[in-house]
């Protein structure tokens, strides 16, 4: 991972009608899972939208929200309830849009979610090119 855990070493908090919540770097119990929900959500952005960058920062996330939430609603509920440790009943009832701007901006901001999408990209590269047999739909 690069420098982003020297800055949020335990996590980033936020505020959820009134109760705080710590977005923490993935640990080995919610990162496979996380890491499976995000290349789901880039695979579907890349379907929906072909032309579009595969460079995202932390700044972009704001311009990416409502494609995002268009794209992969579920797999973003998926992600708030594994971050957050919450039911999706919970979820739906309080997690406003500019909660899931702050949930998914300190997401990326804390593991380092653009390093993350990289590493993806170059091992589903490699292993494409050992085994042909690997399509873009899996």
């Amino acid at each position: 991972m690069s420098d982003f855990n020297v800055f949020y070493p335990e996590g980033k908090k936020i505020t959820i009608k009134g109760e705080e919540f710590s977005i923490k770097p993935f640990v080995l119990k919610n990162r496979t899972k996380a890491i499976r929900l995000f290349a789901d959500i880039f695979v579907q952005l890349a379907k929906a939208n072909p032309g579009m960058s595969t460079k995202v920062s932390p700044e972009d996330i704001p311009n990416l929200i409502s494609i995002l939430i268009s794209a992969a609603d579920d797999k973003l509920k998926e992600i708030y309830e594994l971050i957050l440790e919450r039911q999706k009943d919970w979820l739906d009832e309080n997690i406003t849009l500019k909660d899931e701007f702050e949930i998914i901006t300190a997401i990326v901001e804390v593991n380092d979610i653009p390093f993350l999408f990289s590493q993806a990209k170059n091992l589903g590269a490699k292993l494409k090119q050992t085994n042909p047999t690997i399509s873009e739909k899996q």
